[in-house]
């Protein structure tokens, strides 16, 4: 029965009423309301705590107060930030019950429903932030109409382009300061396949204050599609972007420039620094390893029928429903990307023969046709080490610079010919080392940033000339951070005391070993620190007061060098 009466409370069937006057003749009735019929405010024999919200069974006539006299609810009372007073149960997680639940579900299944909105609505955090807010004010306020509550359309369309303005305000401020100490700024363009509109983005990338690696959308631009899109096109665009933000174009020139390598956004890019996305080329390495052109082997063209065989085989096993009979799902590929081709390959070999008796009772065997699983493992085995270095190479919350070199070596060995490879193995190997070489340029840029991880600083994969010249370059840009004053003008600082007699003899003063106390590059070389390899900011953080130019902090942002790290500035000429 207190389920029933609770329902028809939400309902609105029955409402709390507050006893007063001479109907509240005991103290009770200060901790407890009557239950009533809302028509008529007639009474129907039921109670309701005002802090907890048990409910008793309550009939003036016939049962006394004693009962809710001996109610304990949990404690007394306080204010909450909004001054309305409520019981300490009220800051405790209470466990919601099943039958509540429920109702939730179905109110969101109308929700989807009458508006047209995708299910996966109610697992965002906006919608969760939005809900817990209606949750928060019914509990200050009790049972509100929520038309009184949610907003019109129009002021959600002024508030969203107010606070749109201030958030871009302040993170100008913020892209403009990094700039003092370098920022990378990733673009990439695409184009709507449905409605045929192309689009620009524009991602900021650079350490803040803490050494942390911070990446913030500065813009997502609609290319104008009366244009062409050449590389004055897009130079022009990328100019009144980064303007709008605040960037003005005199500064751009402390800007490194991340893309693909496609030639009308190199050609946009010429006069600034670029660097090339290394998890790009390694998706158009594969692509024209496994490219079918009129000179393709025979045996290559059989692998490349596998991998479309495979791609049908997926779309067939996620059309009919087959998946749901197989212990994992499987995976189907996206055309630009081929970590996905390879994610479906390795889904399909991995339960190659679960996926055979699942459509041998569909009668559909058929279906797998020329799909070798000899063949399959060992084409999924030779790209997955490509898999994980681009994986690895998209992060965004951490520098991905020094493994670039790192992985061009390690992919160019994996790439090497193996005993006993069959024909169409040793055409891959040769196909994706020729292409590695091509495209994958290493810069001194990529050099100095594996030179920074302490792990691999003495530079192993380098030859003696190659490796000296990546410290006498390091040395170089050493001596141009240092040659930037670290503290205050002169003119500005109180003046120093010199103890008598120490600076009369400085003409004469050996100056060998404060020659080699400046030189940190040397001392890093030479030294030993312990390193895990996860955090290198946090590595160099740790060692800024060893290596006060190395790590030197400019206008309290993070060290120019982490910068380097993170890809965000480039010293010097790129080679």
């Amino acid at each position: 029965m207190e389920d029933e009466v609770r329902e028809k409370l939400r309902s609105g069937i029955y409402i709390i009423k507050r006893k007063k006057g001479q109907a509240a003749k005991s103290n009770v009735w200060d901790r407890f309301s009557e239950i009533v019929a809302a028509g008529d405010n007639s009474s129907i024999g039921y109670v309701k705590c005002n802090s907890c919200e048990k409910i008793y069974k309550h009939e003036s006539h016939k049962t006394g107060t004693s009962s809710m006299s001996r109610h304990i609810c949990g404690g007394s009372k306080k204010k909450d930030d909004s001054g309305t007073s409520q019981n300490i149960t009220a800051f405790l997680k209470s466990k919601v019950p099943a039958h509540v639940k429920s109702e939730v579900t179905d109110a969101c299944v109308e929700l989807c429903c009458r508006d047209l909105r995708p299910f996966d609505i109610v697992s965002g955090d906006g919608f969760q932030t939005v809900a817990q807010c209606l949750i928060n004010i019914g509990s200050r306020y009790g049972r509100v109409d929520a038309s009184s509550v949610l907003p019109h359309r129009q002021t959600v369309c002024d508030r969203a382009k107010s606070t749109a303005k201030e958030k871009k305000e302040i993170l100008s401020k913020k892209i403009n300061q990094a700039l003092d100490c370098g920022i990378a700024i990733t673009t990439d363009m695409w184009t709507d396949e449905f409605n045929k509109r192309a689009y620009t983005a524009f991602t900021g990338h650079f350490i803040n204050d803490d050494w942390k690696l911070e990446s913030r959308v500065i813009s997502t631009a609609e290319f104008d599609s009366t244009l062409k899109k050449t590389a004055h096109n897009i130079h022009e665009q990328i100019i009144k972007e980064l303007h709008d933000f605040g960037i003005e174009p005199a500064r751009i020139s402390k800007v490194m420039f991340v893309s693909d390598q496609g030639a009308n956004i190199k050609a946009a890019l010429r006069s600034y620094k670029w660097m090339p996305c290394t998890a790009h080329v390694i998706n158009i390495v594969l692509k024209h390893t496994f490219d079918v052109k009129e000179n393709t082997p025979p045996y290559m063209r059989d692998v490349s029928d596998i991998i479309a065989k495979c791609k049908s085989l997926v779309t067939y096993l996620k059309k009919s429903g087959t998946v749901v009979q197989l212990p994992h799902t499987v995976t189907q590929e996206c055309e630009t990307r081929w970590n996905s081709k390879v994610a479906m390959m390795q889904s399909v070999s991995k339960q190659y023969r679960e996926i055979q008796q699942a459509l041998q009772e569909k009668d559909q065997l058929h279906r797998m046709d020329g799909i070798q699983l000899d063949v399959l493992n060992t084409v999924t085995e030779f790209l997955l080490p490509f898999k994980t270095a681009s994986e690895e190479m998209e992060g965004d919350t951490y520098p991905t610079i020094q493994l670039v070199v790192l992985w061009f070596f390690k992919l160019k060995k994996h790439c090497e010919p193996q005993y006993g490879d069959p024909e169409y193995m040793v055409y891959i190997r040769a196909q994706a080392t020729q292409l590695l070489n091509e495209k994958m340029s290493i810069s001194v840029t990529h050099k100095l940033g594996t030179f920074l991880c302490p792990r691999f600083k003495s530079l192993k994969m380098f030859q003696a000339e190659e490796r000296n010249a990546v410290y006498d370059q390091a040395r170089r840009l050493v001596r141009e951070f240092d040659s930037a004053p670290l503290t205050p003008p002169a003119s500005v600082r109180e003046p120093e005391p010199v103890p008598p007699g120490e600076d009369e003899f400085s003409e004469w003063e050996d100056d060998s070993e404060d020659v080699a106390e400046r030189d940190e590059v040397q001392r890093y070389i030479e030294g030993q620190f312990f390193w895990d390899g996860e955090d290198i900011l946090s590595f160099w953080q740790s060692q800024s007061i060893a290596f006060p130019v190395l790590a030197k902090p400019q206008a309290h942002q993070a060290s120019a060098h982490s910068a380097l790290l993170a890809g965000c500035w480039s010293p010097g000429e790129i080679d």
